[in-house]
């Protein structure tokens, strides 16, 4: 009986520090984010037997996303949504779980108050974390994989209560110079003709 209450306790030690590892992993990664001017990254989503290409540029909150088969601005707020597909802008104020399904560094910076985190392995350079929801909604899990080095990400799989799994693959990453907030507004003028549709 002992025995089985030392190993108890042994157990419960390991996760708490497997735990504190995680978290102190994804806060200093969410630090140097959120320290960056501006972030630009290359990746490849793969969705549904899909694969899309495309880059993102990211600061603290806002972003864009330019690939061919949308582009996506984002001010912190408000969101524009092109579709090549449909021919129009769509306008919305997403939530933190929406946000996390476009944008691949949102889900870093809610780790703190959306998920709990442990991790998987660390080794060679490379940490692998499992980030579950505190509250159930549409994202089931998430496993994120960052350079311990760089503490950039290099794989973020998000796995859907739907049952559909999202793999985003950065190709490179970079940091990069302070960007006008009009970088991350929709300009009418860019796009002349195009249906802008309010969904808020």
């Amino acid at each position: 009986m002992k025995r089985i209450l030392i190993f108890t306790y042994l157990l419960m030690a390991a996760v708490a520090v497997n735990a504190q590892s995680a978290a102190n992993i994804l806060s200093r990664a969410a630090e140097k984010l959120a320290a960056a001017k501006s972030i630009s990254a290359e990746y490849a989503v793969v969705a549904d037997g899909r694969t899309m290409n495309g880059n993102i540029t990211v600061a603290g909150e806002k972003f864009f996303i330019d690939s061919r088969e949308i582009k996506s601005w984002y001010d912190g707020k408000t969101q524009w949504t092109y579709s090549a597909e449909i021919g129009e802008v769509n306008v919305t104020e997403p939530t933190a779980e929406e946000l996390a399904q476009v944008n691949p560094f949102a889900i870093i910076n809610a780790f703190r108050s959306n998920f709990t985190a442990r991790t998987l392995s660390n080794k060679d350079g490379v940490v692998t974390v499992e980030m579950l929801p505190k509250v159930s909604g549409d994202i089931k899990k998430t496993i994120l994989t960052l350079n311990t080095s760089t503490l950039f990400p290099s794989r973020i799989v998000i796995y859907l209560s739907s049952g559909s799994v999202l793999a985003i693959n950065i190709k490179s990453i970079s940091e990069g110079m302070r960007l006008p907030d009009s970088h991350f507004r929709f300009n009418p003028a860019s796009m002349p003709g195009v249906e802008v549709v309010d969904l808020r």
